[in-house]
C-alpha cells in the first residue's frame, strides 16, 4: 500500500530528501527503516505547517511591514538632509563585527550538534578514498594470488570458511548504513519524534530555532543597512562628481568669451588707431607748408618734362634730395612699407623719376616688380634706396 502523494504541479506537497513513503505488508513494521521514514515524514510535515503558517501571519501583517519600511526610509532622507550622516567606516566596522560573532555562534551550534550525534551514535562515518596502487604492486598481488591458489585442498577449505564470515560481515555493515538522500548526501536518523520529545525538550528545539531564525534575520537586516549606506555614499560622490564637471565647464566657458571679448576689445582700439592716423594725415597734408612742398614739386616736375638744355645742348637731369638725378638707377637699401604693408623688398632695382610731387625732400621712383603687384611710383627717402 502506498501514501497519497502528489508532485507540486498538482497542488500536492513534496518531501523533498524524504523518498517515497512505500510500506510493504512483507516488511516488519517495527524495522529501523520503517521508522526512519516515519520520523522524516512526520518531520517534512512540521515544516510544511509552520512554513504556511508564516505565510499566513506575513499576509496579516504585510501592510504594518511596509509602513515600517517607509518610515525608516522616510527617517534615513531626513538625516541626509540634515547632513546627520552616519561614519561609514564605524558601521562597516560594527557590521564585520556582528558578521563575526554569528560565524562563531554557528560554529559552535554545528560543533555542539556534531557532538550530539556522537553521543546518540547517529553521526555519518566517513567516506574512504581508496589509494591508488603502483603497476608493481599490481603484480605482486597476481603472484601472491596465483600462489595461494596453488595451495593444498586443506588451506583452501579454511579460506573459503574465512571468506564467507567476512562476506557477511560486509553485508551487515552495508545494511547497516544510511541509505543517500536523492541529492547525494547522507541525512541523520532522528531517535525521537516531536510527539515523543518531552515539554522541555520541545521548548528548548524551538528556543535554539528561534534563536537561529532571530540571529539570520539580523544578520540581513544589517547587510541590507550596509548596502543602502553604501549606496547612498556612491550617489552622494557621483551627485558631488557631476557638480564638479559643470564648474568646470562653466569655467571653460567663460574663459573662453572672455579671451573672445580682449581680441574683439584689440581689434577695435587697431582700427580706432588707424582711423586717428589717418585723419591726422589728411591734416598734415592741409597745412600750408605741405601745400608749399606740393607746389614745389609741381613745379619741378613741369620743368624735368619741358625738357630744359644747357648750353652745350645736353639735357638738364633734375637733381633730387640725396644728389640722386632723373633718370639713375637705383637699388631699394631695405623693406619699403606703408603702414606696416610691405611694397618693395631689399634688393629690388629702380628709376628715379623726380622729385616726390607731395614733398619736395622725397623721391619718386619706379620699382619693377614691387612686392605687392601694383605699378605705381614709390615716394621715397634718401635712405631708403641706394646707387646701383
Amino acid at each position: 500500500m502506498s501514501v497519497p502523494h502528489h508532485p507540486p504541479a498538482a497542488g500536492g506537497k513534496t518531501a523533498w530528501g524524504v523518498g517515497e513513503l512505500v510500506v510493504k505488508t512483507a516488511e516488519d513494521h517495527n524495522s529501523e527503516e520503517l521508522k526512519r521514514r516515519r520520523a522524516a515524514a512526520a518531520e517534512f510535515n512540521d515544516r510544511e505547517q509552520a512554513r504556511l503558517n508564516n505565510l499566513k501571519d506575513m499576509d496579516k501583517q504585510g501592510l504594518d511591514i511596509i509602513e515600517q519600511r517607509r518610515q525608516r526610509k522616510r527617517d534615513w532622507e531626513q538625516t541626509m538632509v540634515q547632513g546627520e550622516q552616519p561614519d561609514f567606516k564605524n558601521t562597516q566596522l560594527e557590521i564585520l563585527k556582528k558578521l563575526e560573532a554569528n560565524k562563531l555562534e554557528r560554529q559552535q551550534e554545528r560543533l555542539a550538534a556534531r557532538a550530539k550525534m556522537k553521543e546518540e551514535g547517529t553521526l555519518p562515518e566517513k567516506k574512504k578514498v581508496p589509494k591508488k596502487k603502483d603497476g608493481k604492486n599490481k603484480k605482486k598481488k597476481k603472484k601472491k594470488e596465483s600462489s595461494s591458489s596453488s595451495s593444498s585442498g586443506s588451506s583452501s577449505s579454511s579460506g573459503s570458511g574465512s571468506s564467507s564470515s567476512s562476506a557477511k560481515k560486509k553485508k551487515d555493515k552495508k545494511e547497516k548504513k544510511v541509505p543517500p538522500t536523492p541529492y547525494g548526501q547522507l541525512i541523520p536518523v532522528p531517535q525521537l519524534q516531536v510527539s515523543q520529545m518531552s515539554a522541555e525538550q520541545q521548548t528548548q528545539a524551538l528556543e535554539a530555532k528561534r534563536k537561529k531564525e532571530e540571529a539570520k534575520a539580523i544578520q540581513r537586516e544589517t547587510q541590507r543597512k550596509a548596502k543602502e549606506q553604501l549606496k547612498a555614499y556612491e550617489d552622494e560622490q557621483k551627485r558631488k562628481e557631476a557638480e564638479n564637471a559643470a564648474d568646470r565647464q562653466a569655467d571653460v566657458r567663460k574663459k573662453v568669451l572672455d579671451a573672445e571679448a580682449k581680441i574683439k576689445a584689440e581689434a577695435k582700439q587697431k582700427k580706432d588707431a588707424a582711423e586717428a592716423k589717418r585723419k591726422e594725415d589728411e591734416e598734415k597734408k592741409n597745412t600750408p607748408e605741405a601745400i608749399a612742398r606740393r607746389k614745389a614739386a609741381e613745379e619741378a616736375a613741369k620743368a624735368a618734362k619741358s625738357g630744359k638744355t644747357d648750353a652745350k645742348g645736353m639735357t638738364i637731369r633734375e637733381k633730387c634730395a640725396g644728389g640722386f638725378l632723373a633718370g639713375q638707377h637705383v637699388v631699394a637699401a631695405q623693406d619699403i612699407t606703408i603702414k606696416g604693408n610691405l611694397i618693395v623688398r631689399n634688393g629690388t632695382a629702380g628709376t628715379v623719376i623726380g622729385k616726390a610731387d607731395t614733398d619736395p625732400l622725397r623721391i619718386s621712383v619706379k620699382f619693377v616688380p614691387r612686392a605687392d603687384g601694383l605699378t605705381a611710383n614709390i615716394n621715397c627717402a634718401a635712405r631708403e634706396i641706394k646707387k646701383g
